[in-house]
């Protein structure tokens, strides 16, 4: 059976101590003794006992003394005391009292006010430290960056942290006790993969990771919200707990490879095509002397200069640690000025760019070639922006 709860007894006399643990033990505590101050300080700070029961007259450090110095100890500071006395007078209750002790009971003791008093003042500081351990919850969860919410069965949000507020739009009090999944369709979120989707909120086939997608506009960013459900810490509640983390970043991280490796792909697979004609020559009935022979070896021979370009345009793309070295650096606060020359020159509509105050100072540096001409420039890919400085 688990016990109730660590009781620290200290008195320096065997008779006190014995009295106390056959009085107590009947009760299912944990009971640890100490026989003198020094003692009782080393034991509290062991076992941290959820109540002391303290004799004031001891030896070399009385109960007050230990009392102050139990509260003088952040981690024992708010231990409860009960005083053990034989003296009921008020001067001593009052020193009790400064010195930091929640109650006294009076020798000899009377069992059932024993028991009441120390049942009472335990029940109590359990509930304290509930309390203070909900309020550290609340606010660990408040400060969360990941939102989380509380789904009835219903389907019905119960409750939202201010991360999920944030991300689901659930600005006013009224938006709770609303439908999450209609919300979720007037906040204009995608639900992806489909098929992940189709059991909520029940644990999807092969455990395919579930996203919230809202795609980027005027006034937001694009947010990728991966959805989470978790067991719920309260026995009480039969709903879902959902945990949203925002994975926008590693997302387009993802994306920004697959279009690298796309480009990578593509510029790749036509000098390497080229290349073909090299096989054409090795062909037994091929005059290498011959007019056709001197036009594959040509085809063959440019392919090989433009694969060799095109790693090496990788390599630097790569290592874009050398491209510090180039002199060839843009800054960004000339960028509204670049794209208006340029809808000039293309004769475009005009143009609009809104960016970031912490881009402004940023600059973006090229490699030799990407600045040769303008329409490079122009119609350069993710592939040419090799660092940004």
């Amino acid at each position: 059976m688990q016990k109730k709860g660590c009781l620290l007894i200290v008195d320096d006399e065997d008779c006190g101590r014995s009295i106390l643990e056959i009085l107590l033990q009947p009760e299912n505590y944990q009971l640890e003794f100490a026989v003198n101050g020094e003692d009782a300080l080393m034991k509290a700070t062991e076992f941290m006992p959820d109540l002391i029961l303290l004799d004031i007259i001891m030896p070399r450090m009385d109960g007050f003394e230990v009392c102050k110095r139990l509260r003088a100890n952040s981690k024992l500071a708010e231990v409860p005391v009960i005083m053990l006395t034989a003296i009921s007078d008020r001067a001593t209750r009052l020193k009790g009292i400064k010195a930091g002790a929640d109650d006294f009971i009076t020798k000899p003791f009377d069992k059932l006010e024993l028991l009441a008093r120390v049942n009472t003042i335990i029940r109590l500081n359990r509930y304290r430290r509930l309390s203070t351990e909900r309020m550290r919850f609340d606010w660990v969860v408040e400060q969360s960056d990941d939102g989380y919410l509380l789904l009835s069965d219903g389907n019905s949000i119960q409750y939202a942290n201010s991360a999920a507020r944030l991300y689901l739009g659930l600005l006013t009090e009224d938006s709770l006790s609303i439908n999450f999944t209609e919300h979720l369709a007037t906040q204009k979120f995608k639900q992806e993969p489909t098929i992940a989707w189709q059991n909520w909120p029940e644990s999807n086939v092969g455990e395919i990771p579930r996203y919230l997608v809202r795609s980027e506009t005027q006034h937001s960013q694009l947010l990728w919200l991966q959805v989470y459900i978790l067991e719920s810490p309260l026995d009480t509640f039969s709903g879902q707990l959902v945990r949203l983390c925002d994975v926008s970043e590693q997302m387009n991280l993802q994306q920004q490879m697959w279009t690298f490796q796309s480009l990578v792909s593509h510029k790749l697979r036509a000098p390497l095509n080229g290349l073909i004609s090299l096989q054409l020559l090795d062909q037994e009935n091929v005059d290498l002397s011959s007019q056709k022979a001197h036009s594959l070896l040509k085809i063959a021979k440019d392919s090989g200069k433009r694969l060799q370009e095109q790693i090496l345009d990788i390599l630097r793309y790569l290592d874009s640690s050398q491209l510090l070295e180039h002199e060839n650096i843009f800054q960004l606060s000339k960028l509204p000025t670049l794209l208006t020359r340029i809808q000039l020159d293309l004769e475009l509509n005009p143009i609009s760019i809104q960016m970031a105050d912490d881009l402004v100072n940023q600059s973006i540096a090229f490699s030799n070639r990407e600045t040769t001409t303008r329409t490079n420039f122009r119609h350069s890919t993710l592939l040419r922006f090799l660092s940004v400085t």
